[in-house]
């Protein structure tokens, strides 16, 4: 049972890291010197190169890209510090667990005292997708989803992809070649 422990602690700080990303993107947001490495979907939380991107894609008026801009400006003073407390968290969750090293203790507490941070980090984002939603048209809207499932189908394909390769560690290593 102790390695079911492990895998969940992992997958906690996964989770964390997830939160710290989106975090990094909503900060990136604010302008063209800032260029956002995540996915398209995202749906307002995005940066840089993602928000040209939506931009592009749902082809977006004038007026919309400059409620979208205004929704990111209101938001950025919000997540900034929330942003800070989770890279924070994400480090010392690195130093936790770095270097064969695995303090589950540690984890846990880093977790517990940032769980407020987490939980104000997927609300803001909840509800930047909901404002950014409201802006577009109903076509628009149509074809967020269907790039929304795009996406989804693609992630799904490269875990699976990344199952299948024996990344997961469960499978037995090839064998030695054969001369």
């Amino acid at each position: 049972m102790k390695t079911f422990s492990n895998m969940k602690a992992f997958a906690i700080a996964g989770s964390m890291a997830l939160v710290l990303a989106v975090g990094t993107l909503a900060v990136k947001a604010q302008g063209p010197e800032h260029h956002g490495h995540g996915h398209p979907g995202a749906m307002g939380m995005m940066g840089g190169d993602d928000a040209r991107f939506m931009d592009k894609a749902l082809d977006l008026t004038d007026a919309q890209k400059a409620q979208v801009k205004a929704l990111h400006e209101a938001q950025r003073a919000t997540m900034q510090p929330i942003h800070q407390q989770l890279e924070a968290a994400h480090k010392a969750i690195e130093a936790a667990s770095s270097n064969g090293n695995f303090n589950e203790a540690a984890i846990r507490a880093i977790i517990s005292q940032n769980q407020e941070a987490f939980t104000q980090a997927i609300v803001a984002e909840a509800k930047m997708k909901s404002d950014f939603y409201k802006i577009l048209t109903p076509e628009q809207q149509a074809k967020l989803k269907t790039l929304h499932q795009d996406m989804q189908q693609h992630m799904k394909e490269r875990m699976e992809r990344h199952h299948k390769d024996g990344a997961n560690g469960d499978q037995a290593p090839p064998p030695p070649p054969s001369n």
